[in-house]
């Protein structure tokens, strides 16, 4: 019997949506469906246990993270929540059962390479930073007023943002923490747009790995080069923390402006079939 269709359905369970969102001053804002709660959360894990064993591979027991506000907030969020050993458990206990059973865990089968899981000590500073007012670029400014030096002179820093569009915000912080005698900086962003002028702030990536390979004179090496969620398109992205005039950050998944200026009347959400391969 084919199921119903109801309430109960996700957004990425259905083949196609439109929705209508109306912010206070009616303003529309049109947004296609580019990668949804699931596929973010499973590539956010991804990059976690990537970092995770780089730096246990070089017995670094203490990164910082740095996150660069406010669009960066909620990857960060899961992403600290992805730097642990809990992708060397092939079955990991649900919660609870680890109370069922008095007997020992059985930690043999949680070392890699006949060694025991580390544990990375993690560290949480953040750097302000404003580039657009609504979705207009505008000169870049950074705040690091937020950074206690203690925590980057000497530290291994794991640099997180959403979105490296020009990559002059992702260049600026660099040269801010490489200035603060940081021991490495690892970038790490979520998305990064294609066909933009990343090289213009020196920022060397290999889409095809999804990895950033360099910044400015610095080639990384190949143990601390820097991760790419997806790459996106050159539009302009909202959702999982990313905000148009403050709407629209709270969305569990990532969409993309498609609709004219000219042409907004109220807030249009189109939601396309998962299925759609995002390169």
């Amino acid at each position: 019997m084919a199921k119903k269709s109801g309430s109960t359905t996700t957004p990425e369970q259905r083949h196609e949506q439109i929705r209508t969102f109306v912010l206070p001053n009616k303003e529309s804002f049109t947004v296609q469906w580019k990668h949804g709660k699931k596929e973010i959360g499973n590539r956010v894990h991804e990059i976690g246990k990537d970092l995770f064993s780089q730096f246990t591979a070089k017995g670094v027991g203490s990164v910082t993270l740095v996150s660069i506000l406010t669009g960066g907030l909620v990857f960060t969020a899961d992403l600290i929540r992805a730097l642990n050993d809990e992708h060397l458990n092939e079955h990991p206990p649900v919660s609870g059962e680890e109370h069922k059973s008095s007997a020992p865990r059985n930690v043999e089968e949680d070392k890699p390479h006949g060694e025991l899981p580390r544990h990375i000590m993690v560290h949480l500073e953040f750097i302000k930073a404003k580039k657009y007012e609504g979705n207009t670029p505008k000169e870049l400014q950074l705040n690091p007023d937020l950074l206690d030096n203690t925590k980057i002179m000497g530290q291994h820093i794991i640099l997180v943002d959403d979105v490296v569009d020009t990559g002059e915000t992702l260049r600026g912080a660099n040269d801010l923490l490489r200035a603060r005698k940081a021991a490495s900086v690892t970038p790490v962003v979520l998305l990064l747009k294609r066909d933009r002028q990343q090289k213009a702030y020196g920022i060397k990536i290999d889409p095809a790995e999804r990895r950033i390979v360099g910044i400015g004179d610095e080639e990384f090496a190949e143990d601390f080069s820097g991760h790419i969620g997806f790459v996106v398109g050159p539009e302009f992205l909202v959702g999982n923390g990313m905000d148009y005039k403050g709407a629209l950050r709270n969305l569990s998944w990532i969409g993309a402006e498609t609709q004219p200026r000219a042409s907004r009347k109220g807030i249009s959400v189109r939601l396309k079939d998962r299925s759609r391969k995002i390169s």
